[in-house]
């Protein structure tokens, strides 16, 4: 007879990079990583912020199943000052996910922000909060707490991978993913970009046009400019 499988799997040790190449993301807009990471790791736009407060810090991954939140509140205390705990809550609308109590624990523990493939509730209250919230909405109605999920697993989470231990960042524009092991190079790569912008900025700001190169570029493609009105 095959072993019952258990309800839930907690590891209490993630893989991390060091605070200080976590927190260098805070420089870089999540557009432009986005820009670096070839648009493939940001989670849907379903999941956004819901109190307007960016942030960066290393993903504590929690799989929190038919609206059961006990891991959830359980992974807080495997966390570090710093961290984001990430949940796939499966998307489900009938339950929140978390609400003003566990966020002042959180809060108190250094946790950064919570990133829900889920819902969450009293957002009158936390709206002015220093802590990130981002989820796919908000619901008033109360989770359950029966024991069941895994923490720090590969989760998924508005349609990405997230490991524990991955950098997550978070704004205005969405929440993207960054591996661990390409860190620098984003990074880097970011760096540059945002050095290219502001001298593209400097152009337009000076009277000329950073897109000058199109008119030139258009004469190697199959086409034509007629110097006429539009047909209506």
């Amino acid at each position: 007879m095959a072993m019952p499988k258990p309800q839930y799997k907690i590891y209490t040790k993630i893989h991390r990079l060091e605070k200080e190449k976590v927190d260098r993301f805070s420089e870089i807009p999540v557009p432009v990583l986005a820009d670096n990471m070839r648009q493939v790791l940001n989670l849907d736009m379903g999941i956004h912020g819901l109190n307007g407060k960016p942030m960066v810090g290393t993903a504590v991954t929690v799989y929190a199943p038919f609206g059961d939140i006990m891991l959830f509140q359980k992974a807080m205390d495997l966390t570090k000052p710093g961290d984001i705990i990430v949940v796939n809550a499966e998307g489900c609308n009938s339950n929140s996910f978390t609400g003003d109590v566990m966020v002042r624990y959180a809060m108190k523990k250094g946790i950064r922000g919570f990133v829900i493939d889920g819902y969450i509730r009293d957002i009158d209250e936390m709206i002015d909060w220093d802590f990130g919230l981002y989820a796919r909405g908000i619901v008033p109605t109360a989770p359950y707490s029966n024991g069941r999920g895994e923490v720090n697993t590969v989760i998924s989470a508005g349609g990405q991978v997230v490991r524990p231990g991955d950098i997550i960042c978070c704004d205005g524009d969405g929440v993207i993913v960054v591996r661990r092991e390409i860190a620098d190079d984003v990074y880097e790569g970011g760096k540059a970009q945002l050095a290219a912008e502001k001298v593209k900025v400097q152009l337009i700001n000076d009277g000329g046009n950073p897109w000058a190169f199109i008119d030139e570029r258009l004469k190697g493609i199959d086409g034509e400019i007629i110097d006429d009105y539009a047909p209506l």
